[in-house]
Parts: C-alpha cells; structure tokens; sequence
C-alpha cells in the first residue's frame, strides 16, 4: 500500500503568492471572467430594479 502526501490529495494546488504571478494564475484559471460575470449580472438587476421603480411607466393613470 502506497502513501499519498496530503498535497496531492487536494483538489486545487497553492496559488502562487505575489501580486503578479497570482493575477497571471487567476487569468489562466478564468476567475477574472467569472468575477466579472458576476458584477455584470448584479449591475444589470440594479439597473433593472431602477428602471421599475424610478419611471413611471409602469404606473396606471
């Protein structure tokens, strides 16, 4: 029976740390996009929600 080292058992290896190689990890990785996915989608509710409410357009007279 072999022995594994508890690093290889992880999922996701360390990121590198520093400021550059750590952003350069992210691009490669997709977590830029999916971050900015995730702002777009909330400014589009917030937008969303201020048309509803602000404009009148809505509103029966």
């Amino acid at each position: 029976m072999s022995t594994t080292s508890l690093t290889s058992l992880t999922r996701h290896p360390a990121r590198p740390a520093g400021l550059l190689p750590r952003a350069a990890h992210d691009v490669r990785h997709g977590r830029i996009e999916r971050s900015l996915s995730l702002l777009m989608s909330g400014g589009a509710l917030a937008t969303a929600a201020e048309i509803y409410l602000e404009h009148d357009c809505w509103r029966q007279p």
